[in-house]
């Protein structure tokens, strides 16, 4: 599996999925929206050498009120939300690390304010980009370093990176996603890193690749995975501790 090679399956599932009427209408309607980004965006590959300075997470919906309550975000608002997540970017982050944002950058328009905030955080910015992104890639340019439909890091086992989770994930590879918030990894192939799932902050990728191990050795059925899955979250600090937490710079 290469970029490429993933580029092609992601767009095939997403053409799937945005015509299969059996699927909510909101499913169908985020499939298409991430196709129509994905057939004007490249694959890109990340090299190995820079996973130990790599961090990623997804769906921080900045700037976006109701996430709080409809994802149950333990915040006070969403400037304590944003500013929980942008804190720890720049506490965690050094200039020469990479930072992944796996889509939904925010809701709407994003404003010149928060332009600027993300485009003054520390390391390299690649957007994989999602479905809220849509309207608003052009602007987005403006924060990331890059801009792509999907990720590929090879190893052991592979990485593939994709806003929507895929349905049928390679042999050798694992699928780092967002977009499902709250639900966590089903099967061994997938692993969700919306923010709800990894304590509101960029996580190094060393340990994604770790968790990535033990679950491609896990064996399938039952819930062997979410077990896995949970055992792993717990190491993350709980967000609702961030309680009196102010905004970032």
């Amino acid at each position: 599996m290469n970029e490429i090679e993933l580029l092609r399956l992601y767009e095939n599932e997403l053409t799937a999925q945005a015509a299969d009427h059996r699927l909510p209408t909101h499913d169908r309607t985020a499939a298409a929206a991430v196709l129509a980004i994905s057939i004007r965006l490249p694959g890109t590959r990340l090299r190995p050498a820079d996973e130990p300075r790599t961090r990623v997470f997804s769906d921080p919906h900045f700037e976006h009120e109701a996430s709080v309550a409809i994802f149950g975000r333990p915040f006070r608002n969403r400037h304590h939300g944003d500013g929980y997540l942008l804190e720890h970017w720049t506490r965690d982050v050094r200039d020469h690390d990479t930072v992944i944002c796996l889509g939904d950058v925010t809701m709407d328009r994003p404003t010149d304010g928060l332009v600027d905030r993300l485009r003054r955080r520390p390391g390299r910015k690649i957007l994989v980009a999602g479905n809220h992104d849509y309207a608003h890639i052009r602007r987005l340019r403006r924060a990331f370093d890059e801009v792509a439909a999907c990720a590929h890091l090879p190893g052991e086992p592979d990485l593939l990176f994709t806003h929507v989770p895929l349905d049928d994930v390679p042999a050798g590879c694992v699928n780092v996603h967002g977009h499902v918030h709250r639900k966590t990894s089903v099967d061994e192939r997938r692993i969700n890193v919306c923010v709800e799932q990894i304590g509101y902050r960029p996580i190094p990728m060393a340990d994604v690749r770790r968790l990535a191990r033990r679950l491609s050795h896990a064996p399938s059925g039952g819930n062997a995975t979410t077990d896995l899955f949970i055992a792993w979250a717990k190491g993350w600090p709980d967000a609702a501790r961030a309680a009196g937490q102010g905004d970032a710079p």
